[in-house]
């Protein structure tokens, strides 16, 4: 029988028809397959992430990295951290400058991933600069990167050079030191004050440096020149007198000094009543000379 050309054309679609189920079925299977797999079919040939690590190790030091069979490895930024490998079952990690970054290693199993942060230990940089500043008066306290600088110092040019240490060894120094003459008083700026408050009337003038009185000067009579003093001692424990005692030359008799006069009224008198260093004082210093 001859095939009429309804005939040719059904039998031209059931041939395309079988060979469109082919090619799907054969897409099925390789689907199937990838979704078995351990990688995902969008990794491509790329091996998994079988670990994520993180470490931390101070400026300067070296530490093993916890990693087994490496047969690759691969540093974010060896400017803050770099690896010696010297096997595949030893990793060292130096950590060179602050900071952080990513170590990859390639094992049979897969990829570890280790984060690192590289700090500096900043207790034993506290340690450096204190020793090279020298000065028992001045406290330094770490804050992140920073440091603060706490206390008191004897001058302005003191200050400066600490202030300068500090800088070297950090990268932002906070300055709260005070010196003398900058704003805010010292406790030796007070002490000072304080005599100075109480001694009104005579020519005498006071340094106070770490809790130390030295007074110098010249007063008229001995009486003063006690009071003076016996005021400091109700500040300080340690007072170093220079005051001289002027001599009336008119009054002395010849090859004699003048006797000492007892204190015009008003000097070395305490305008009112004050308790210093648990002492009540109510009187004329100069009176209780005799209890010194």
């Amino acid at each position: 029988m001859i095939p009429t050309r309804a005939g040719r054309f059904f039998r031209r679609a059931a041939r395309s028809c079988v060979s469109s189920l082919c090619i799907l079925l054969v897409l099925l299977f390789a689907a199937f397959d990838c979704s078995g797999s351990e990688v995902p079919s969008e990794l491509g040939d790329q091996p998994l992430v079988t670990q994520l690590l993180e470490m931390a190790i101070p400026v300067g030091e070296t530490r093993i990295v916890p990693v087994s069979q490496v047969t690759r490895a691969a540093v974010g930024d060896p400017s803050i951290v770099d690896i010696v490998v010297i096997g595949p079952d030893l990793i060292l990690a130096n950590a060179k400058a602050p900071g952080k970054t990513s170590l990859h290693f390639w094992t049979d199993s897969g990829v570890e991933f280790v984060t690192v942060t590289s700090y500096r230990d900043l207790s034993e940089v506290i340690g450096q600069a204190a020793e090279l500043i020298g000065v028992d008066t001045v406290r330094l306290t770490p804050a992140g990167s920073s440091v603060i600088l706490e206390g008191f110092v004897e001058s302005s040019e003191q200050k400066e050079r600490i202030v300068k240490i500090a800088a070297a060894y950090f990268g932002d120094v906070v300055d709260l030191l005070k010196a003398p003459g900058a704003a805010g008083s010292t406790e030796d700026e007070q002490i000072r004050d304080g005599i100075l408050s109480l001694i009104g009337g005579v020519d005498i003038d006071v340094k106070v440096v770490r809790g130390k009185a030295l007074l110098t000067g010249v007063v008229s009579s001995a009486s003063d020149k006690h009071a003076v003093e016996a005021i400091a001692r109700l500040y300080v424990d340690e007072v170093i007198s220079l005051i001289n005692v002027k001599v009336d030359e008119d009054k002395a008799p010849e090859g004699r000094p003048s006797e000492p006069q007892p204190a015009e009224p008003g000097v070395g008198q305490l305008a009112a009543v004050q308790v210093i260093r648990g002492t009540e004082v109510t009187s004329v210093v100069a009176s209780r000379e005799e209890q010194l």
